[in-house]
């Protein structure tokens, strides 16, 4: 391997890496609108697979949206870059959510 394919490559990583910031960006909001259980009672494995399964869809259709834009994604390219999006969106909601659900809750004192 030479080193032209090495820069090659990692300009490569560089720019999937920054269009699956831009796709989980996108998609964030929409994932976690989409959480309905607490997630904050789940396991750390339940919570991933559960938002994951939630937020396929979701951050697939953004991608393919990023990709017919840019035209010089390969097949593989593709799928990493759906896969990167979706690890960032997953590990972003599940903060996101587990945080909200620490926040303590106000109630009002009996009078």
């Amino acid at each position: 391997m030479g080193i032209w394919n090495l820069i090659t490559q990692r300009r490569i990583h560089t720019k999937l890496h920054h269009l699956a910031g831009r796709v989980a960006a996108t998609c964030l909001n929409s994932v976690v609108g989409r959480l309905g259980q607490d997630i904050s009672r789940m396991s750390a494995a339940e919570a991933v697979g559960y938002v994951r399964a939630r937020a396929r869809s979701i951050v697939q259709t953004q991608a393919n949206a990023v990709a017919t834009a840019i035209e010089s994604l390969t097949p593989q390219q593709h799928e990493r870059l759906v896969a990167i999006s979706l690890d960032i969106v997953t590990r972003h909601a599940i903060e996101q959510a587990r945080r909200s659900a620490a926040k303590p809750r106000a109630y009002r004192a009996a009078a």
